[in-house]
């Protein structure tokens, strides 16, 4: 049975990152994580997590994440249209160009995710996470509120949502109360020394 089964490539897309957001070695440490448990519940029909990130500003020593395959792009508005064309060249590559694009912020990420699906309608899914209560609509004006708006276009137009609790589940279906979503729940952090 299993020769016959179809699996999707998560394609994680980290476009923005903020003041907050957590350190490039624990993010590579949890997605090579998930790049382990891929190959296994795939039997290695899917080798490799493939993530894009902006290009660090420090040195990494990348071939500790063997899971991963890692494509940087620079910071930029340019950077940003090469990762849109980078990210459309690697779907191509997959054998059924079977992908869920996993957007890693909720502002800048989506709206990537939501190109790229306009040109593989059919074969793109999209999963958007949460981490914070980033949902939660902010009265502190009008870039919170136009964030909040983004926020719930993300939710709306998403396949599947990412969360780190049931809570976050409940909270969110209320604003999403029209559309059926998938969640995953996958609690952070993960502890290196539990690992």
């Amino acid at each position: 049975f299993s020769e016959f089964m179809t699996y999707r490539t998560p394609i994680f897309i980290q476009a923005g990152s903020s003041k907050n957001a957590q350190r490039i070695e624990d993010l590579l440490f949890r997605w090579n994580s998930y790049g382990q448990i891929l190959q296994n519940q795939t039997n290695n029909k899917v080798q490799k997590l493939i993530v894009f990130m902006p290009l660090p500003k420090e040195v990494l020593h990348l071939d500790q994440y063997r899971n991963l395959e890692i494509n940087f792009f620079r910071d930029s508005a340019f950077g940003r249209l090469r990762l849109f064309f980078g990210i459309l060249w690697r779907i191509r590559l997959l054998p059924k160009k079977l992908t869920t694009l996993i957007a890693g912020d909720n502002y800048i990420s989506p709206n990537i995710c939501w190109a790229v699906k306009s040109l593989y309608p059919t074969s793109t899914r999209i999963q958007i996470q949460f981490h914070g209560a980033t949902y939660q609509k902010k009265s502190n004006g009008v870039l919170d509120t136009l964030k909040y708006l983004s926020v719930r276009v993300s939710i709306f137009f998403s396949h599947s949502i990412r969360i780190v609790s049931g809570f976050q589940q409940y909270e969110i279906e209320k604003l999403t109360a029209s559309r059926k979503k998938d969640f995953v729940v996958s609690p952070i952090p993960i502890d290196r020394k539990s690992t």
